[in-house]
């Protein structure tokens, strides 16, 4: 955990132009928390704070703290404190992410209020983009990192009693050779040798990842058997790709989400990174193969920098289940096979209310432009609006703000993200003389009139929400986007359980000459997994089979188990799935004759 710490005469902060907290003199303190940080750091910072001398006694310098001088504490969170500088350019990759660093953030102004006073306390607005002003009271400032802290101290064990030796079973050397401690015995009084503790460590997976047992892998596995039906009967073919990429090939591809990648130490001069996703990879693969058309699904591990947040399926290492369609073919039509296969994906697993939202990206630049965003800020601000689905307008509106993007051009895009509906909106919209002034906007409407005519076509009309706030942020998207949201069992606090969109442009980043258009989609199977498991568990013991015989060969009488082995050995040759009992079972007396 890091702070910088301002001595300040006065202190505000402004959230896009409005007041959120102030403070007279007192300390301003910017905090960053890292993924690493717990209560512990917290409360080193907490008591380090209270306790700085820097504030003096009449004449006397440097002797009372803000406590002891009855001032106030205004604390803003500052991720990018928590950086690390790689050439010139600094990554933010230690920060904590947000859904775990804001009550963190919470609990360390609770604690400055629990150990000072709370009316004493300010704080910002976590999340938004804020302008903190600040008078110094004189050239003071403070950076703190907390130290690498001593683990918990363990218990000592108790002293013997006198006159009495305690002695234990002999240190051995670490080779697992001869003995450290002699065992004779020793004719000091009151000597106690004491058996150094085994050295600790955490059995348990890295933070974000976990193992799977039975049950779980067999739901799992059916999970994985129904998706990869839908895929077949759709024509796709699979392939794979390597878990790492060159770092290269992974890079200036994510937008802002390419701070979540992880990346590799320098393996005998390559830089890699393992992959974020199979879109990228899959781009690289038709490059580098020449590949101008194919169908194609892909089930692998995928890893992310992120903050886990397990209760809702959000994990560092989990599976995605891809399918792309890559090569011409006739405007939407491979667009509306693929939210065809989505929804023929969340049927076949019972999840009976999903909607599937759908955007264009043209028309997103069109509505930015219509709405005076300067073009070098599309992307960004595109990425604020991905945000949605989780945040407030008003939130999102003051993170754009924040951006540099003019007040009044966030309020015009306020005005259209807030519509959603069918068909009937894209009437509405080719209405709007100034949305239709930009070219982009039209030919985005135009593509989206005809995806939802061939969504009636294929029956999935009824599943489809066309939604002016659907962004997705990643940058390679250039035509349709969509997003596959459960609306019933388990869909709260879950999220989308599907994705994707048109990305013509990606394949041609690795090779000019070899432009093939994409569109696909991707399956978050574990949000989806996390439901189905609870099903299971709430089906009770044997509802999903963990193994798959269906036979049992045993036998009630001794002497048996060579027989029962051939018995075995015959039915395994068939392929019919068998175990064997081999321990013998219990039977009645009257066997035994």
């Amino acid at each position: 955990m890091k702070a910088i710490v301002q001595r300040v005469s006065a202190a505000k902060v402004l959230v896009g132009g409005k007041l959120v907290s102030s403070i007279g003199r007192g300390l301003c303190v910017l905090l960053g928390i890292s993924h690493e940080d717990t209560s512990r750091e917290s409360d080193w910072m907490v008591k380090k704070l209270l306790n700085l001398r820097l504030f003096e006694d009449g004449d006397k310098p440097w002797t009372k703290s803000v406590m002891d001088s009855g001032l106030e504490i205004l604390c803003v969170s500052q991720f990018t404190l928590c950086y690390v500088l790689k050439g010139n350019k600094p990554d933010f990759h230690n920060a904590m992410m947000g859904d775990l660093s804001k009550p963190m953030y919470e609990q360390f102004l609770s604690q400055l209020g629990q150990q000072y006073k709370p009316e004493a306390i300010k704080g910002g607005t976590f999340g938004a983009y804020m302008n903190v002003v600040i008078e110094n009271d004189g050239p003071v400032t403070i950076p703190l990192d907390t130290p690498t802290l001593p683990p918990p101290k363990e218990r000592k064990p108790q002293n013997p009693p006198k006159n009495k030796m305690a002695v234990e079973e002999p240190l051995v050397a670490a080779s697992g050779g001869a003995s450290v401690i002699d065992q004779q015995p020793v004719a000091a009084a009151n000597v106690a040798i004491v058996k150094e503790p085994a050295q600790k460590f955490a059995l348990k997976p890295p933070k974000g990842m976990r193992d799977h047992n039975p049950l779980q892998m067999a739901v799992r596995e059916q999970l994985f058997s129904k998706i990869q039906a839908v895929f077949k009967r759709h024509g796709a073919v699979t392939i794979d790709t390597p878990v790492a990429e060159l770092r290269e090939t992974l890079s200036g591809k994510y937008g802002e989400d390419s701070k979540l990648i992880f990346d590799l130490e320098d393996q005998g001069g390559e830089l890699l990174s393992l992959r974020y996703d199979l879109t990228v990879p899959f781009a690289r693969y038709l490059a580098m193969n020449k590949i101008k058309q194919i169908k194609r699904y892909h089930i692998a591990r995928v890893y992310r920098r992120d903050q886990p947040y397990m209760t809702r399926g959000r994990y560092r290492e989990f599976y995605q289940c891809d399918f792309d369609i890559a090569g011409d073919y006739d405007l939407m039509i491979p667009d509306v096979e693929c939210l065809k296969i989505i929804s023929e994906i969340l049927t076949d697993l019972d999840m009976k209310k999903f909607v599937i939202k759908v955007n264009h990206r043209q028309l997103l630049d069109g509505m930015f432009a219509a709405c005076n965003v300067p073009l070098e800020k599309f992307r960004t601000i595109c990425s604020s609006v991905d945000k949605l689905d989780k945040t407030e307008w008003e939130e999102v509106k003051a993170e754009m703000i924040g951006k540099g993007l003019a007040e009044a051009a966030a309020d015009k895009i306020g005005k259209y993200v807030q519509l959603s509906g069918d068909i009937g909106l894209i009437d509405q919209l080719e209405q709007d003389a100034i949305l239709t002034a930009q070219k982009d906007a039209v030919e985005g409407l135009e593509a989206m009139k005809l995806l939802l005519k061939y969504c009636s076509i294929l029956g999935i009309n009824d599943k489809v929400s066309f939604d002016l706030s659907l962004a997705r942020g990643l940058d390679y998207y250039t035509g349709l986007i969509f997003e596959a949201v459960l609306t019933g069992e388990g869909g709260d606090g879950v999220g989308s359980v599907s994705g994707g969109g048109r990305y013509d442009g990606l394949v041609g980043m690795f090779s000019p000459k070899g432009m093939v258009p994409c569109v696909g989609l991707s399956i978050g199977i574990e949000r989806i997994f996390s439901i189905l498991e609870n099903r299971a568990k709430a089906l009770g013991s044997g509802a999903v089979r963990t193994i798959a015989t269906k036979i049992l060969v045993s036998s009630g009488q001794k002497n048996l188990l060579e027989e029962r082995m051939k018995v075995c050995n015959m039915l395994w040759n068939a392929g019919i799935p068998v175990s064997l009992n081999s321990s013998i079972i219990m039977y009645p007396a009257w066997l035994t004759d």
